[in-house]
C-alpha cells in the first residue's frame, strides 16, 4: 500500500495557526512518519512518489486543540475534495471532532464509526526520561499498591482528592501545574519513579478522555487503573489482560477493588508492557496506526462517499452536534459564571464565620 504523508501545518500557509504549528509538526511527527516508512519498506506499506500515486493520503496533524477555524484550514486542503475517499487524518490533540476520517488519539464513545474512526494512542513520546528510568528500576519491588499524581482539572480527578484514601500504601498527590512541560526534570522523575514504586496507577481522563500517563504506564511495567468512560481503547490489544477500567462513579471503591487484584499485579505489569512494545512503542506506534487507516478502508460500503461528510462543516447541526452555536455558548458561559459566583459566594461566607 502507497502512502503519501502531508499536514496542514505548512510554512507558506494563510493560516496562522498552521505557521505557527510548521516546525514541531515538521520535525516531530512527519520526518519520523517518513523514517518509519522507511524502515517498513518491503512490509506492506510503502511511501508514494505522488499523492495522484497513493493508495492512501495521511495527514498528520499537529497537536493543537482544533476548533471551528479549523474548517476553513481544511478546506484550504485540494487534495481532501480531490480524493475524499483517500485522506485519512492522524490526530493526537485532546478533542476529537471527526472532520476528516482517521485515527484520533481522544476519540469518544458517541464517536464511533467504523467506517471512518478508530481509537489510537500517541504518535511521540512527552517524556523521554521513561525509558531511561524503566531500565534503571524495573526489576524494583513496587511498595505501593497504587498512586496518583497530578491537578484536579477535571470532576473525576477531584473525587479522587476528595476521597481521602487513608490507607498506608496508597499515595495521592495534586500538583498545582495542568502542564506536564511546566515540570522541572527533578519532578519529572519524581512521577515516573512514584509510577515505578506503584503496582497500579490510576489513569483518570484530563480535558480528554485519553491520557498519555495511561501509555506511560504501560511503558514503566506497571497496571493502569484506567477512569475514563467515555474513552475508546485502541484496537488490537487485550486491554482486559494488563489494565484495571473502573467507572469514574466508582471512585470510592478504587482500594477495595484494586485491592483484590493484588495477586496478579506482576503478571499484568508485564503484560503492560509488552504490549506498550508491541502497539505504542516509537518503531511500532505509526505501523499501528496505518493498520487502523487500512482497517477503516476495507470496512467500507462498496458506494461510500466521504463527500457526504465534508458538505456538513458549515452546517449549523455540525456546530450544534459539537455545541459550537452562539446559543450554546451563551449558555455556557452563564453556567461558568453562575458556578464562579456560587464559589466567590462559599468563599466570602466562609471568610465571614472565622
Amino acid at each position: 500500500m502507497k502512502v503519501w504523508l502531508t499536514t496542514t501545518a505548512r510554512k507558506d500557509s494563510k493560516f496562522e495557526q498552521s505557521r505557527k504549528y510548521h516546525e514541531d509538526a515538521k520535525h516531530n511527527l512527519i520526518e519520523p512518519a517518513r523514517e518509519s516508512m522507511r524502515r517498513l519498506e518491503g512490509q506492506r506499506y510503502s511511501l508514494a512518489n505522488s499523492p495522484e500515486d497513493a493508495d492512501i493520503i495521511v495527514y498528520i496533524e499537529p497537536e493543537y486543540v482544533k476548533f471551528r477555524e479549523y474548517i476553513y484550514i481544511l478546506l484550504d486542503e485540494d487534495l481532501i475534495f480531490k480524493y475524499p475517499n483517500r485522506c485519512f487524518v492522524i490526530d493526537c490533540a485532546d478533542t476529537s471532532w471527526g472532520f476528516l476520517p482517521g485515527v484520533y488519539t481522544s476519540l469518544l464513545t458517541s464517536q464511533i464509526n467504523r467506517q471512518r474512526f478508530r481509537s489510537g494512542g500517541y504518535l511521540r513520546e512527552y517524556n523521554p526520561s521513561c525509558g531511561k528510568l524503566y531500565q534503571e528500576k524495573k526489576h524494583i519491588n513496587p511498595r505501593l499498591l497504587f498512586s496518583f499524581r497530578g491537578a484536579a482539572n477535571v470532576q473525576v480527578r477531584q473525587k479522587i482528592f476528595d476521597a481521602n484514601f487513608s490507607i498506608s500504601d496508597v499515595s495521592i498527590n495534586k500538583i498545582v501545574s495542568t502542564k506536564f512541560f511546566d515540570y522541572n526534570t527533578n519532578q519529572q522523575n519524581l512521577y515516573i519513579e512514584e509510577i515505578i514504586d506503584s503496582k497500579f496507577v490510576l489513569c483518570p481522563r484530563g480535558w480528554s478522555p485519553a491520557s498519555i500517563r495511561l501509555y506511560e504506564v504501560m511503558q514503566l511495567g506497571r497496571v493502569p487503573v484506567i477512569l475514563s468512560d467515555q474513552w475508546v481503547p485502541p484496537e488490537g490489544p487485550s486491554w482486559n489482560d494488563f489494565s484495571l477500567r473502573i467507572s469514574e462513579s466508582k471512585v470510592n471503591d478504587l482500594p477495595e477493588i484494586i485491592r483484590s487484584y493484588e495477586p496478579y499485579a506482576s503478571e499484568m505489569g508485564q503484560l503492560a508492557r509488552q504490549t506498550w512494545e508491541n502497539f505504542f512503542s516509537p518503531d511500532i506506534i505509526f505501523f499501528r496506526m496505518l493498520n487502523y487507516i487500512e482497517s477503516i478502508l476495507l470496512e467500507r460500503d462498496i458506494d461510500y462517499d466521504e463527500s457526504f461528510y465534508q458538505k456538513q462543516w458549515l452546517t449549523w447541526k455540525f456546530d450544534w452536534e459539537r455545541g459550537w452555536t452562539p446559543l450554546q455558548s451563551f449558555v455556557r458561559a452563564v453556567r461558568e459564571r453562575t458556578l464562579i459566583n456560587k464559589l466567590k459566594s462559599k468563599f466570602q461566607s466562609l471568610n465571614t464565620s472565622m
